[in-house]
């Protein structure tokens, strides 16, 4: 994903399907906080033939269907934990997943992590 941000890679995503015709540009090497140049990966998507970038995204949203419609036991399990850790929702989405993260580690023994 473009520098690991979902907001970047719809961006990214409408260039792409060209339902945002500005250019794409690289956060690597900016000058006095413009960038310099293109992003790589937008320049190689856009030579792809548009016919492919609708199949893979035809397959995506597929497979994003069949996904729904299973039980998701990894969200059941971080809900429950919410409910208990953080009842009033006062912490934000990267705290809270931070915090279940570190709950989860927790479980694990050491020589399961790696270490001794």
């Amino acid at each position: 994903m473009p520098n690991m941000s979902a907001g970047t890679g719809i961006v990214a995503l409408n260039c792409v399907l060209r339902i945002d015709t500005d250019r794409f540009a690289c956060h690597h090497g900016m000058k006095d906080g413009e960038p310099r140049r293109l992003c790589a990966g937008y320049i190689a998507a856009m030579l792809a033939p548009y016919s492919q970038v609708k199949e893979i995204l035809a397959a995506f949203h597929k497979e994003l269907a069949d996904i729904e419609k299973q039980p998701d036991h990894v969200r059941a399990a971080f809900d429950k934990w919410l409910s208990l850790a953080d009842p009033d929702r006062n912490l934000d989405v990267y705290q809270a997943a931070r915090e279940y993260a570190k709950s989860q580690i927790s479980k694990v023994s050491p020589a399961d992590r790696g270490g001794t």
